[in-house]
């Protein structure tokens, strides 16, 4: 499966977590998404999640739904320090989809922002607190665009440049 790329849809999948499981589909035409694909307990994937956990509040105002997965099931103290789920994919299907690679074809982190349609609104390989605010720039963007009117073909372009994202 090629890598997804920003005015696509996620394809639908659901992945355990330790309260049960989350479903792509569950949030459809109801939240916009914030998918976070993380490989490793890097320093700036650390530096990530506690951004993203300060952040939520903003997130949850603006209709999105923050969800981490991992390629294998994280340890109980991180799943439970963060106020949104933590998911893993042991079979890697999910998390090859959408991960990024470095120069040395290693996953890296990626952090994806849907609307409530799951259509790609963004796109950042890489981890560090500034994306969090990248993540809400995209949000409140996203928020005001309206897809009947395709306002997101104006304006995305300079957000997307702005912002780092692959447009």
């Amino acid at each position: 499966m090629a890598r997804l790329q920003v005015g696509e849809m996620i394809p639908p999948f659901a992945l355990p977590t330790r309260g049960g499981q989350v479903r792509t589909g569950d949030f459809k035409q109801r939240r916009n998404l914030v998918l976070v694909f993380q490989p490793k307990d890097c320093p700036g994937c650390v530096a990530l999640l506690d951004a993203l956990a300060v952040s939520y509040p903003a997130y949850r105002e603006l209709e999105a739904q923050v969800v981490v997965v991992r390629r294998r099931e994280p340890p109980a103290a991180l799943s439970e320090r963060l106020p949104f789920p933590v998911a893993w994919d042991e079979a890697g299907d999910v998390f090859e989809a959408f991960a990024g690679r470095d120069e040395k074809g290693k996953s890296r982190p990626t952090v994806y922002v849907t609307d409530r349609f799951g259509e790609v609104a963004f796109i950042r390989d890489g981890a560090g607190p500034e994306v969090a605010e990248e993540v809400l720039a995209t949000l409140e963007f996203v928020e005001k665009a309206c897809p009947e009117c395709n306002t997101v073909a104006w304006g995305w372009d300079e957000v997307a440049k702005e912002s780092g994202s692959r447009a």
